[in-house]
């Protein structure tokens, strides 16, 4: 992935209400994009665990704060990697399909 060939690289995590606040206007402000957009968040073990408790970042950050638009236990047809829905204006996460390309954010760690 483009994010983890630069050092301290990742998609992005999003750790709080106001980092998500943060995140959401660098990408409404700079992608100019009509689709959700990418972040750190997968479940690998593939809806397997119950509550969507199997969701986790790829930087390694614990999962404490959650800001889905729907709980992925809920949805018919998951997805297992995590974007930022456009519908929400980028605010709220959506489960959707790994293999579909969109728009990605990176984060990087000092």
């Amino acid at each position: 992935m483009a994010c983890q060939k630069r050092p301290s690289g990742h998609l992005v995590s999003v750790l709080s209400g106001a980092e998500g606040s943060f995140v959401a206007s660098l990408v409404k402000n700079n992608l100019k994009t009509l689709s959700d957009v990418w972040i750190g968040l997968h479940d690998p073990t593939e809806g397997s665990e119950p509550n969507a408790s199997g969701w986790e970042w790829s930087s390694t950050d614990v999962l404490n704060y959650v800001a889905w638009e729907r709980n992925p236990a809920t949805v018919s047809n998951p997805g297992y990697c995590g974007s930022l829905s456009r519908s929400s204006g980028y605010l709220r996460w959506r489960d959707y399909n790994c293999y579909v390309k969109l728009p990605y954010v990176c984060k990087f760690k000092d």
